[in-house]
């Protein structure tokens, strides 16, 4: 499996990408929408992204809709500082698959990691 971190904040992403790599699960890390949507244009392929809201450049909301329209189909995850019901469907209607508020835990993580390994058509893979 192949997971995609994309969060403004260093420590977040380090702390996620650690807790990632430690199940086993590639990972690599964008600083922001912009950063993700271009990796993946360059040909990177992510079974799992998990996607903060709010980062500066590109926001979440914005960078999960613009793969959703270039046909991604790996599972995205909305990531929120705030369990608030506004900030999960505006997330779910940018197409993500799921919505969870920080912070993220392994348990959290590890469900996920379940559920995408029970999608048919994952990626398995990225650009060499």
């Amino acid at each position: 499996m192949f997971a995609l971190v994309v969060d403004d904040d260093r420590t977040t992403r380090i702390f996620h990408q650690v807790l990632i790599s430690s199940e086993g699960i590639d990972v690599h890390v964008a600083e922001d929408g912009h950063q993700a949507v271009r990796m993946i244009t360059e040909g990177n392929k992510y079974d799992l992204i998990l996607m903060d809201r709010d980062m500066p450049t590109m926001n979440g909301l914005t960078a999960t809709k613009m793969l959703r329209e270039m046909g991604v189909t790996s599972t995205i995850v909305g990531i929120t500082s705030w369990d608030r019901k506004f900030e999960i469907e505006d997330f779910l209607a940018a197409g993500a698959d799921k919505c969870l508020a920080k912070p993220l835990t392994i348990e959290k993580l590890r469900s996920i990691f379940a559920e995408v390994a029970n999608v048919p058509g994952q990626t398995s893979g990225t650009k060499n």
